[in-house]
């Protein structure tokens, strides 16, 4: 059920941020198992975050533009951001795997409400 839920919360969020000038997010929960292929799925993408520890606040934004994402998310989540520059600021870094243009960043040695800028690579 919450998978399910996850699922149209997700697609909901495509159709907003798509209506806004083509920019996306997503946003999706699942398992372990489900998740092993995590570095295979961040190719393409601005960025990627897996979340491994149990819950982190997070804060994603376009510079000088619109707020994509200013929750918390928790074990198990995904967010995939599309944008060419991205403003990102992770409450607990030890709580999430980020990958920038699909490479693994470690960050989980970063101070809390660690912040850092993406730009889009092709």
């Amino acid at each position: 059920m919450l998978l399910a839920l996850l699922a149209i919360g997700a697609t909901a969020m495509l159709g907003l941020f798509s209506a806004d000038g083509g920019a996306s997010a997503e946003a999706v929960g699942g398992s372990e198992s489900e998740l092993s292929g995590a570095a295979a799925s961040a190719q393409g993408h601005s960025l990627y975050i897996r979340v491994t520890g149990e819950s982190t606040s997070l804060f994603v934004r376009v510079p000088g533009g619109d707020v994509l994402s200013d929750t918390t998310v928790h074990s198990g989540e995904l967010l995939v951001f599309d944008q060419d520059e991205l403003d990102v600021t992770i409450g607990d870094p030890a709580a999430v795997e980020v990958y920038v243009n699909g490479r693994l960043v470690d960050i989980a040695d970063q101070p809390p409400d660690y912040s850092f800028t993406v730009t889009r690579r092709e």
